[in-house]
């Protein structure tokens, strides 16, 4: 099943809920998706819910996905995503911070929320 992404409106910011098999190309196109969407409405923080993507990537993956949300997503003050605990490598949340994003990775959808409206 291709990766979709459904996107949710909130006062405070935007959600994109994902499902579907992870692959890197389609992960590269929601960022772009998301980048347009963000930047059509004026957001400034979005939230990424990724709970239900299934499957995994690779190491070299999860690095391009911390430099494309740097890229395509600057205009941002903040990102959010939230995956399952299995899944949290913390390698794009590094490599998108070392890139000058505020992008922080979480388990818990509350916890991600909170960050947003700090």
């Amino acid at each position: 099943m291709a990766m979709k992404m459904r996107f949710i409106r909130t006062p405070e910011f935007l959600i994109g809920k994902a499902t579907g098999k992870a692959s890197i190309d389609e992960f590269i196109d929601l960022i772009e998706l998301a980048a347009r969407h963000t930047k059509e409405t004026g957001d400034l923080a979005f939230l990424a819910d990724l709970r239900e993507v299934q499957g995994s990537l690779a190491f070299t993956e999860h690095f391009r996905i911390g430099e494309q949300v740097s890229r395509q997503l600057s205009h941002l003050q903040k990102v959010a995503s939230v995956v399952p605990p299995s899944r949290r490598t913390g390698t794009s949340e590094r490599v998108s911070q070392r890139m000058g994003m505020r992008l922080r990775v979480f388990e818990d959808i509350d916890e991600a929320i909170r960050w947003l409206g700090e």
